[in-house]
Formats: C-alpha cells, sequence, structure tokens
C-alpha cells in the first residue's frame, strides 16, 4: 500500500472533498468547505516527493524531473 493511501482513506472517513500536501506544512484537508489540518508532522521536500513518485506514473516522473532541470517549477 503507497503512504499516501493512508491520508486518502482519512478523507473518506472524514467526508473531505480535498488534500492539501506542501513541504514544509502539514497537510490539510477540506471538509464540508473548511480546511482542517491533518494531526500529522509538516511534510519534509523528500518525503513528499517519494509518496507521490510511488503513485505517479514513471512518464510523469521524467516530465517533472526534465521540467525541473530547466529550472521550471511545479
Amino acid at each position: 500500500m503507497a503512504k499516501i493511501d493512508a491520508f486518502f482513506k482519512l478523507m473518506n472517513e472524514q467526508g473531505a472533498s480535498d488534500l492539501h500536501l506542501v513541504a514544509g506544512s502539514q497537510p490539510i484537508l477540506r471538509v464540508h468547505g473548511d480546511m482542517e489540518r491533518i494531526k500529522y508532522k509538516a511534510l519534509e521536500n523528500d518525503e513528499l516527493k517519494a509518496m507521490l513518485y510511488e503513485i505517479a506514473p514513471e512518464t510523469k516522473i521524467k516530465v517533472f524531473r526534465r521540467n525541473r532541470r530547466c529550472g521550471f517549477r511545479l
């Protein structure tokens, strides 16, 4: 099971419509229009990247890496 699946499970349990993940911040759920922080530590950049790489198709990861080398911010 991917690490991010725990957040998706929590979304489902809480009836959340959105999951906001930002490096340096705690994850946030949008529940019935309200933004609610998850009781979880702030995500490190490498930790967040690893979670996303775990579920992203290899073709998307290659595009991301190529664009980062060119100076684009995604």
